[in-house]
């Protein structure tokens, strides 16, 4: 079933570019009744350590337009962390469209999982699901924490993952800045 992708308000051009420069490490992305304490709870922990944490119930007030500032909160956003309980991946439709409008951008989800697998489930009929590879590595938490929210450990391999990911991203941008440069050295000698 396809979903509609939301044409966002025009912002200006400064606001833009402050919503690059000082958007979020992390977006949380999870089903309220099935991981919302956890999420709760990982969100906070994020921010003591000084990540910046998009979590809707914090970042939404009253009258505003959710799918506009969620799209946008996505597209300024450097994780997409998806608190993969079975709820979420096989019944929420707002985990289905965030998962979707970050993978269409090509990032990488990073999913933390609660002893289900899901290998049993069909994944044509789950969008959440499909976007991701079967090969794709994710962080496994006991049930049990659901209650209260993640443990050091976890807290610590997110953070690990999110670095290794920024590392890879500053070696792609490093190795594409000289090649930039060439080319625009390039043009310029042509015009000249």
């Amino acid at each position: 079933m396809p979903i509609e992708t939301l044409n966002p308000p025009r912002r200006g051009f400064w606001t833009s570019i402050k919503d690059r420069l000082w958007g979020y490490d992390f977006f949380i992305s999870y089903h309220w009744d099935s991981g919302g304490l956890y999420a709760v709870n990982l969100a906070q922990r994020l921010r003591e350590k000084h990540y910046d944490v998009f979590l809707d119930r914090a970042d939404y007030a009253s009258g505003d337009d959710w799918k506009a500032i969620g799209e946008r909160a996505l597209r300024n956003t450097q994780r997409l962390v998806l608190i993969a309980t079975r709820e979420a991946v096989t019944i929420s439709k707002p985990v289905e469209r965030e998962v979707m409008l970050f993978t269409d951008r090509n990032r990488q989800v990073i999913s933390i999982v609660f002893g289900d697998k899901f290998e049993e489930l069909d994944r044509s009929l789950h969008l959440t699901l499909n976007r991701m590879s079967d090969s794709q590595l994710y962080i496994e938490d006991g049930k049990e924490t659901l209650a209260f929210g993640p443990s050091d450990k976890i807290v610590a391999e997110l953070i690990r993952t999110q670095g290794v990911m920024r590392r890879r991203n500053l070696r792609a941008m490093l190795t594409l800045i000289p090649v930039v440069a060439v080319i625009a050295f390039a043009a310029f000698a042509t015009l000249s």
